[in-house]
């Protein structure tokens, strides 16, 4: 019996330690398993909120399981919540399998498109954190200004203004990029 499978059946009989043994083992590959399947489209939270998700999945279908791959069914498990996280955020991804059947010209339009979304993700990455939050939810989680301050304990004007310095240094950032920008 492989190592997986004891713990799978020490879990499945409710033993004491088997789900913490578990996530102290597992959690970096879940975490791992998420955060390339959501790319930057995440903050901490999220991805801890996913993970946690996972595990108390496998806590709910213990009994239920067939598989004795832990791996593999946790992999599946964090991939389809990381699918449905974007499908909530309503956001969109590219498998693999797409961009084999691409034409030439779809394909030049797909490269240009990653250039561009690496260009923002370290436009984002060079803000304070602080302001890559307020323009995460501003953004990609469609706060109003209102909600992310009284989410973030800030003054409405401040929350204002970090988005108007941010979105000039993502502007400097990208253009400098090679992308033109129009005001």
């Amino acid at each position: 019996m492989t190592e997986e499978a004891i713990l799978l059946q020490r879990l499945r009989n409710n033993e004491t330690g088997a789900l913490e043994e578990i996530i102290d083992g597992y959690s970096p590959y879940v975490f791992s398993v998420l955060s390339r399947r959501l790319g930057f489209f995440h903050a901490p939270e999220d991805l801890e909120e996913l993970a946690s998700d996972v595990f108390f999945s496998l806590w709910r279908h213990r009994k239920r399981m067939r598989s004795d791959h832990l791996r593999g069914w946790l992999s599946k498990v964090a991939e389809n919540a990381a699918r449905d996280y974007l499908r909530r955020q309503r956001l969109k991804t590219v498998s693999a399998e797409d961009c084999l059947n691409l034409s030439q010209s779809d394909a030049e339009t797909l490269a240009d498109s990653v250039l561009r979304r690496e260009l923002l993700r370290r436009a984002l990455d060079a803000l304070d954190p602080e302001s890559r939050e307020i323009f995460r939810r501003y953004y990609y989680q469609d706060y109003t200004v209102d909600e992310i301050s009284r989410t973030l304990n800030m003054n409405p004007s401040t929350v204002k203004s970090r988005l108007s310095r941010g979105r000039q240094k993502l502007k400097d950032v990208l253009t400098e990029g090679g992308i033109s920008l129009e005001n």
